[in-house]
């Protein structure tokens, strides 16, 4: 393969990693939007209160909408819950919807494993650079004096300068 073609797909797979850690470093720190964890008790209340506009509950999680502010909120239930909690939400008229759970196995093991594949790759070219030497010939580096011509046109170590 072409060496312009192999730069060019290392940095295209060092710009695809860095989105990906851009996405994971937003996700965790909450930045992908303000949304307010609230416990199963104090969502039960808010219910009560009619002050839930809607809500989808997808697995253990319920994400939804507060009256008013229009607030976004999250809450981790189990899977036990998942009925009593429906049935809140009919008796308060509250929108609501329900999601199977998500069984995507190849994003969280990209997440997972990303890093690992990441450093592995790196550690590869750069061993690679080593072992080539920067890619300069021997030519260049040598440090030795080029020895001299002899009159049949070839050179000779024996020939002083």
């Amino acid at each position: 393969m072409n060496s312009t073609v192999k730069t060019i797909m290392f940095w295209v797979f060092i710009l695809v990693c860095l989105m990906l850690l851009w996405t994971v470093v937003q996700r965790s720190s909450g930045m992908g939007g303000k949304s307010a964890e609230y416990g199963y008790s104090d969502l039960l209340d808010k219910i009560e209160a009619g002050q839930v506009q809607d809500a989808t509950i997808q697995g253990s999680e319920v994400h939804g909408h507060l009256k008013g502010a229009k607030d976004e909120f999250h809450t981790t239930i189990s899977a036990n819950n998942t009925d009593s909690l429906s049935k809140e939400l009919r008796a308060s008229k509250v929108n609501f919807n329900i999601k199977d759970p998500q069984s995507n196995i190849l994003l969280p093991l990209l997440f997972n494993v990303g890093p690992f594949v990441l450093l592995g790759a790196i550690w590869f070219f750069m061993l690679r650079q080593m072992q080539s030497g920067g890619n300069r010939s021997r030519a260049e580096t040598s440090t030795d004096p080029p020895l001299p011509a002899t009159a049949e046109g070839g050179f000779s170590a024996d020939t002083k300068c």
